[in-house]
């Protein structure tokens, strides 16, 4: 009986996102993925072209910001085995975003590959312009809660980001960082902080 009740709840969910992505492209269907429970939520983003390893767990809620392609607006995505994403994620697919195994993020980390902003004297000569650059989380990295990424950064393998913290430039591996911008408070050569 549990079977049947999985089955229909996996193909409501399947009518959903093609509703979702035909209606109302793909922002429709990153909508619906923030709604979508763990247990279908890797089989959806990898349908969606997002290529993610075995044994982690993504938190319900991940809000996945400019989806670009028709038939796979995930592409951008990568994520490795063993990879914690905690609750109200906001990963922007501008470029790519690749997290490395057993790298770890906190709940309403917010990841951005791409920066704004208007050029000229007078509102008749603006000109919008965009950075892009894509986001690295490097192996056993972890991002704690609240803090923000910007566009272009690579955070090395088993850093340490403190919560609340802006990350606007490359984090050595081993590190520990923290603040508004962020600053390396302890480096190591090894594994152990």
């Amino acid at each position: 009986m549990k079977t049947i009740f999985l089955w229909i709840e996996d193909r409501t969910w399947a009518l959903r996102c093609s509703y979702g992505l035909k209606m109302h492209g793909p922002y429709g269907l990153s909508a619906i993925i923030e709604k979508i429970p763990y247990r279908f939520l890797v089989k959806y983003l990898r349908k969606y072209g997002a290529t993610i390893g075995e044994g982690g767990l993504i938190e319900r809620g991940i809000y996945l910001h400019r989806p670009f392609g028709k038939k796979k607006p995930f592409e951008n995505l990568t994520i490795g085995n063993n990879v914690y994403i905690g609750h109200r994620v906001i990963v922007d697919l501008t470029m790519p975003v690749s997290f490395m195994n057993a790298s770890s993020i906190g709940s309403r980390v917010q990841i951005w590959t791409h920066s704004g902003y208007f050029q000229g004297e007078t509102v008749e000569d603006r000109d919008y312009t965009e950075d892009r650059g894509g986001v690295i989380i490097g192996e056993g990295a972890m991002v704690y809660s609240n803090s923000l990424i910007k566009h272009g950064i690579q955070i090395g393998a088993f850093a340490s980001i403190a919560a609340c913290s802006m990350v606007n430039k490359n984090v050595d591996a081993y590190s520990y960082a923290s603040g508004v911008p962020i600053k390396v408070i302890q480096k190591s050569q090894s594994k152990e902080l």
